[in-house]
């Protein structure tokens, strides 16, 4: 679960992601990749219409609130444990494996990992 920066909106993961307004009881937007359950997701905290997700199935994926789309995914070597947008570069994330050694991604090169 993460909670929006601008709007009382909140993102949580499950067998897909959904979107909540905090005074609704159900959700105002779903997105299935087809995926196994997403675990961690997090709100771009400059492009706030941006979310990003990690899944069990090594899966990282890039979703448009505003668009209602999702826009990218990438499988990658590892699973992840975490993930955390950069606050100075908006652009980049982190994303964190079992090995506990990091990997930085950008949203416009995913498939790239910066180590």
């Amino acid at each position: 679960m993460h909670c929006h920066y601008s709007e009382p909106l909140f993102a949580t993961g499950g067998d897909v992601v959904q979107i909540w307004n905090y005074e609704r009881s159900f959700p105002i937007q779903s997105f299935d990749w087809g995926v196994d359950s997403v675990i961690k997701v997090r709100f771009n905290p400059s492009e706030t219409n941006l979310l990003l997700g990690t899944s069990l199935d090594r899966g990282v994926m890039l979703y448009d609130i505003k668009g209602n789309t999702p826009l990218r995914k990438v499988v990658l070597k590892n699973k992840s444990n975490a993930i955390c947008w950069n606050p100075y570069e908006p652009i980049n994330f982190t994303v964190v494996h079992p090995s506990f050694r990091p990997s930085r991604e950008t949203k416009t090169e995913m498939p790239t990992p910066l180590t």
